[in-house]
C-alpha cells in the first residue's frame, strides 16, 4: 500500500513538473504515517524515502532530460523525509509529555485508591501494585492493578484479582480473578471477551497496555 502511494505520487510530479515544488509539503502530509514510537516513525520515514528515490530512478531514463527529472524527483523525496523527521521528533515529544501525565495520574490514582499498596485487616491482608501505560494507539492512559487478598485463616486460600481500567474515563475495560491453588478463574474478562485462564487474560491486556 505504501509503495502504491509513491508510485503515484511520482507519476504526479512527472505529469505536473511546474507544480512539484509547490505540492511538496501537501504530498507529505498526505503520505507521511506518523506511528507510534520515536524510532517506529523515523524507520518508516527512511522506508518511504527509499521507496520514493527507487521509483524515481525507474520511471526515469538515466541520460538528458530524464536524467535531470529523476535528480529533481529525488530532490523533492528528500524534502518529504525532511518533513516527515519533523512530524517524528515533534510527536515523539508529545508521546513523552503523555506518557508522563499518565504515569503521574496512575500513581495519583493508586495512592487514592489502594494508599501504600498494604492494608490488613481482621480476616486478612490486601497487597496491591501497578502498572500504567499511554496506549497512543487508543490515545488512553490504562492502569492494571494486581491485588493478592491472603486470608488469616490457613484453611482459606488466597485470591488474586487483576483489573485493567483507564484512569482518565474511570471505566473499567478488563477484570480477573482466581484462588491461588486453583487453575481455572472464578472471573476473566477484557471488554466483551470472556477468557478461560490467566494466560489468556494477560494476553488480551497486551493491546491495551503495549501499544
Amino acid at each position: 500500500m505504501r509503495k502504491i502511494v509513491f508510485v503515484f505520487t511520482i507519476l504526479f510530479i512527472f505529469a505536473f513538473p511546474a507544480f512539484a515544488g509547490e505540492n511538496v509539503e501537501r504530498q507529505a502530509q498526505k503520505q507521511i504515517i506518523v506511528a507510534s514510537g520515536d524510532e517506529t516513525c523515523k524507520n518508516e520515514c527512511d522506508f518511504n524515502k527509499n521507496i520514493c528515490k527507487s521509483d524515481c530512478s525507474r520511471n526515469n531514463l538515466q541520460t538528458g532530460s530524464g536524467r535531470e527529472l529523476a535528480e529533481s524527483c529525488k530532490g523533492n523525496c528528500l524534502k518529504i523525509y525532511d518533513h516527515c523527521m519533523d512530524r517524528c521528533n515533534s510527536s515523539g515529544k508529545e508521546i513523552s509529555e503523555l506518557q508522563e501525565q499518565c504515569k503521574k495520574n496512575a500513581a495519583a490514582f493508586f495512592k487514592k485508591e489502594y494508599g501504600k499498596g498494604y492494608e490488613q485487616s481482621r480476616d486478612g491482608s490486601y497487597m496491591s501494585t501497578y502498572t500504567n501505560h499511554n496506549n497512543v494507539k487508543l490515545n488512553k492512559c490504562f492502569v492494571l492493578i494486581k491485588i493478592t487478598y491472603v486470608p488469616n485463616s490457613k484453611e482459606e486460600d488466597a485470591l488474586i484479582m487483576k483489573e485493567l481500567r483507564d484512569i482518565n474515563e474511570n471505566k473499567q475495560y478488563g477484570s480477573f480473578g482466581r484462588f491461588r491453588k486453583e487453575s481455572i478463574p472464578i472471573s476473566c474478562s477484557v471488554e466483551n471477551k470472556i477468557c478461560k485462564s490467566e494466560a489468556e487474560w494477560d494476553s488480551l491486556v497486551k493491546y491495551y497496555m503495549e501499544e
